[in-house]
């Protein structure tokens, strides 16, 4: 079972320009800042979930990604590879 969201992982191909748009136009405060490492997190009001987002010079696989908190991951992978999803 699904429990909660546990973060946002978004690319960004220029950081400096993402974290000021998310910072700035849409008024988000920042979590963390390891700008440095290639990751820079918002927090989404008071909710414990962040939209971080992932430089893609330091990681260019990135894909946008949805963490979430599972009640016991073993299961439900095998219920959702019941269900056709690889």
């Amino acid at each position: 079972m699904i429990m909660k969201i546990d973060n946002f992982f978004y690319p960004s191909n220029n950081l400096e320009k993402s974290k000021a748009f998310y910072k700035d136009v849409l008024g988000l405060s920042i979590k963390f800042d390891f700008s440095e490492q290639g990751m820079i997190a918002f927090n989404v009001g008071d909710e414990e979930p962040a939209i971080i987002l992932k430089d893609k010079k330091k990681f260019p696989e990135v894909k946008p990604t949805i963490w979430l908190e599972v009640d016991d991951v073993k299961v439900l992978y095998e219920e959702l590879l019941a269900k056709g999803i690889d």
